[in-house]
This record gives C-alpha cells, structure tokens and sequence, in this order.
C-alpha cells in the first residue's frame, strides 16, 4: 500500500526546469485531491440518481473522475502543458454544471465561475487565460440572454431583466478585476522566469566557452573556433579579436568569424598605436566600450555592413596593460544589455587568461630550449675538458713513467714480504686494458682486481688474493675498494707534484748558482772552460766540447729570418 501511494503521489518524470517540476508535483497534488472528491461523490450520486432525474452534474461527475485520471497521467509522462490545459477545463465545466438545473446569473453563479479564472491564471499562459476569460464572457452573456424571456422569481435587484443586467455589470468587473490582477502578477512572474532562463543560458554559454578556451593550445584555428563559438551562443553578428604585437605595439587582427572575418584576416587588418580608432581607444581603457549606432561616425568607424550595436572588451590579465580587445557586433541596436555586457567581460577575462597563459606558455618552452641548448653546451665542454684532462693526464704521467722506466714502481706483496713483480696475471693485464672492476672466484683463489683512475685515466691497477675457504668478497666490498683506489689516485698525483715542485726548485736552484758562477769571471777563455765544467757537473757528462765561431761556407749576417 505504501509503495502504491509513493507511486501515486510521486512524479515518473524529471521536468527540465526547476519551476516546471514544482508545479507539476503541486498540480499532482491538486488534482489527487479532485480524484479523491469525485470518488467520495459517486456514491452520493448513485443515490441521487436512484430517487431522481438524471441530470447534466450528475453524468459529468463520471467523466471528470476519467478526465482526472488522464491529466494524472500526462503529469507522470511529462507532458505538463496537456495537463494544465485538462485540469483548468475540468474545473471549467464543474462549476459551469453546478448552475444547473437552476442555472440563473446572481452573485453565487458569480463566485463559482472565479475558480476556473483563478485555475487558468495560475497554470496558464497569458494568451491561454485570455482564450479562458473569453470564454467564461461569451457563456455568461448568452446564458443571460437566453434567461431574460424565462420566467423567475425576483431577485433583490428587482425584476428578472434588471437582476441580469445587474449580474452582468457585477460579472465583467469581478472578472475584469481579477483577470487584470492575474495579468499582472504573472507577467512579472513570467518575465522574472524568463529572464532566469535566459540567465541560466547565459550561464551555460558562459561555462561553455570558458572549458573551450581553457584547452585553446595557441592563437590560430582554435581561437576562431572559440568566437564562432560565441558568435552563436550569445547569437552575434561578428566577432573577432585583435592582439598587440610586443615589438611594434601594432593592434593585429588575429581571430574572426564569417566570410568578413576571412576577408578581413587575409587583407592583414591592423591599427597603428597613435591611430584614433576604436580599438586603440578600448586597448586605453578599463572598462568595455560600448558604441551605438546613434553615435558619431568617428566611433561606428569599426562598424561592419550590417552592426547596429558593437561592444569592444579590453584583454588585460590583473592589472597589466591591455594586450588585445574582444570585439563584438550585433545587427540589434540594443543587444548588448547589463546582463549580457556582464557575461561577455567574464568571458574577455577567461579569454585574455587563456592567452596569456599560451604566451607565457610559449615564452617558457622558448627558455627552456633555451636551457636545454646550454645544457648540451655545458655537456659538450665537458666532455671535452675530460678529454683534455685525460690526455694532459695520460702524457704527464706517460713522461714520468718513462724517466723511471727502470724503477717503475711495481711489486707483489705476499704474507708480509715484497716481492718485485715479474709479471702480471691476466685479470690485472685486463682491467689496466679496459678499466673495469673484477671480482673472479675459482675453485681455490678469489681475485680482486680494480683500477687506478685519475681523472678518467687508467695509472695502474691493485690487485688482492685470497683462499675462497675464507668468507667471500661481496660486491660491497668491491665498491670500497675502488673508492680506496680512487684516493690514492690523487695521492700518486699529489706525490708526483711534489717530486716535480723538488726538481723544478733544484733545477732553479742550479741554474741560479751556475749563472752567478758564470758572472764572477770575464774573461772569455776563462768563462768558457768554467762553462763546461759546470754543465759537464750538472749533466753528468763525461765529455765536454765548447767552440765558437761557424763553419768557413757559413758567414755571419745581419739578416733577419
């Protein structure tokens, strides 16, 4: 029962509007209640029908019961105009019927046909209820016409013409008071409703246009598609956008719609800064600039054939300066109302966000090219120093290497005694080959191998042995040991400069000591025979010739090479 009476009283259909779906759930209700009053009558009738004439009201009780029923269904289904239009006719013809038998124009008759006005003016629309009061008008005058040669009791206006006279009078004021209040509380009504409307699309429009510019990837094809979009949302004549060049600070029309709009991106349209256009003026201004047809020609220079009205919106993000204008056009003279000039400056400011997001979108991706060059710049002189350093590495230490060719230091060092190396095993030859780390592991020996690396070049290698009976070496350990080896690569390194600061300051020292030796004699042969002795000292010699002077076929020149 309970689910019954939920489906009973609860709508199957979801109204598109908000006011659609609040009256149809109260004309439901109301029209359950006049069910519910023709089933308690049908007995009531029945037992009136059994002692009396069967008359119009009692026949019409049966068919209003059906009529109820089927406007509750148009009001399930959806179909809420049908339903109106059933529920204003049903109580129409009750209160018609409830005149009859004794159907006479007084004020009762009066009272009971206000119901039906009251029932179209709140359900219908205002040339629906005209259609309703003309009605009620045309059966009150012929119902009074066709009661003046009846015979009936007075009535307290005096005889039964003067009481129809009097009823009529009283009948059109009731009714022309009542319709003319019904016609303008609805007509506010209505318009508020429809104004809602058309806030709620514009709103719609609004929300729709701003999801489009918020994917809009860069100025072009898509920013046409977004103002042709509004073009036909907001129903406009034209629509195009002007951006400012950041070098020239030229106005440049970047986006338009129509067939002007391609005429007019082909012809490359632009304003100069100090031009006195209107665009110009709107890239000065704050706020949208509105020009009507009935200004003066100097403003409606931007008017295209057919704009009657024309709205330009300043693209500004914050409070930066303007860098284009939102151009709008309408054949209307007063299109562009405070509502709609609200809407098209929230979407000139989703539209300027849009492209400056673009523009600092593009600006970003330009510097971290930008970056991504230097980057590769820096990678590249890397690699080139490292090879540099590798090389001034590899020929350093290659020379004193061979100065000590016969001293390089090299020796095996087993269970506490040195031993010079005679030869290297074949897992050192190829990590001083290659410079790669080896652990090898074998049935009785483990062998640890790593290089010596100085600045990406390979001094040398250490290797280590040991009986595999032993816990096992582990790639950890292998990882200490090359950073082991690592440091005393730069320690041969530091021990090399040292030894080569020594030399540098021995050689100076020598240089200095025989140069002052030379200096204290001069006479020629003298200081020839202390030259040779000193360098053949210095040297190590073991044999000295000094000779002045050239060859017979070579002579002395002044010449210069």
């Amino acid at each position: 029962m309970r689910i019954w009476m939920t489906r009973l009283t609860t709508l199957g259909t979801a109204y598109p509007e908000v006011v659609e779906q609040q009256q149809a759930q109260r004309l439901l209700w109301i029209n359950l209640i006049w069910l519910l009053l023709t089933i308690l009558a049908m007995p009531l009738l029945m037992w009136w029908a059994l002692d009396n004439t069967l008359d119009a009201f009692t026949l019409f009780v049966p068919v209003s019961f059906t009529i109820t029923l089927i406007t509750h269904h148009f009001l399930q289904t959806g179909q809420l105009n049908r339903a109106r239009w059933l529920f204003v006719l049903n109580i129409l013809v009750a209160s018609l019927l409830t005149t009859f038998p004794d159907y006479r124009l007084d004020s009762p008759f009066i009272i009971v046909l206000t119901l039906p006005l009251t029932a179209a003016g709140v359900l219908l629309q205002r040339s629906e209820q005209f259609a309703v009061i003309l009605l009620l008008v045309i059966i009150v005058v012929v119902g009074g016409l066709m009661q003046i040669n009846v015979d009936m009791e007075p009535t307290p206006f005096g005889d039964i013409t003067e009481s129809i006279r009097s009823t009529l009078i009283t009948f059109v004021v009731v009714i022309g008071l009542n319709a003319t209040m019904l016609w303008l509380f609805l007509t506010s009504t209505e318009e508020a409703l429809r104004q809602q409307r058309e806030l709620v699309d514009i709103l719609a429009v609004t929300e729709a246009i701003s999801q489009t510019l918020a994917g809009l990837p860069a100025p072009g094809d898509a920013l046409n598609q977004a103002i042709e979009e509004l073009r036909t949302a907001l129903d406009l004549y034209h629509v195009q956008v002007f951006l400012t060049n950041p070098t020239s600070g030229l106005a440049v029309l970047k986006a338009s719609t129509g067939y002007i709009g391609r005429r007019l991106l082909e012809e490359d349209s632009l304003s100069t800064p100090d031009e006195d256009s209107p665009v110009n003026d709107a890239l000065r201004s704050r706020e949208p600039l509105v020009i009507l047809d009935s200004d003066s020609d100097m403003r409606r220079s931007g008017f295209l054939p057919a704009t009657q009205s024309q709205v330009l919106v300043p693209l500004r993000v914050k409070d930066y300066f303007p860098f284009g204008v939102l151009d709008l056009h309408s054949t209307e003279k007063s299109a562009f109302s405070s509502e709609l000039m609200h809407v098209v400056t929230i979407i000139g400011n989703h539209l300027a966000a849009a492209l400056y997001s673009i523009q600092q979108v593009d600006e970003l991706r330009a510097s971290f090219t930008e970056r991504d060059k230097l980057i590769d710049q820096i990678e590249a002189n890397r690699r080139e120093l490292a090879k540099m350093n590798r090389q001034i590495v590899g020929t350093t230490w290659g020379t004193y290497l061979a100065e000590r060719e016969d001293t390089v230091p090299g020796f095996d060092l087993r269970d506490g005694t040195v031993i010079i190396a005679q030869s290297e095993s074949e897992i050192l030859n190829q990590t001083l080959v290659d410079g790669q780390a080896r652990l090898d592991r074998t049935h009785t020996m483990d062998t640890l191998s790593v290089p010596i690396r100085l600045r990406g070049q390979i001094l040398g290698a250490l290797e280590f042995r040991r009986p595999n009976d032993e816990q096992q070496w582990s790639g950890a350990v292998l990882d200490l040991v090359q950073a082991i080896s690592d440091r005393l690569a730069l320690s041969l390194e530091n021990a090399r400069l040292f030894e080569q600061a020594q030399s540098t300051a021995q050689r100076e020292q020598m240089v200095n000591q025989i140069t002052s030796e030379l200096q204290s004699n001069n006479e020629l042969h003298a200081l020839l025979m202390e030259a040779a002795v000193q360098f053949q000292e210095a040297l190590g010699a073991t044999h000295t010739r000094v000779r002045l002077g050239l060859p017979d076929d070579i002579k002395f020149s002044n010449d210069r090479a």
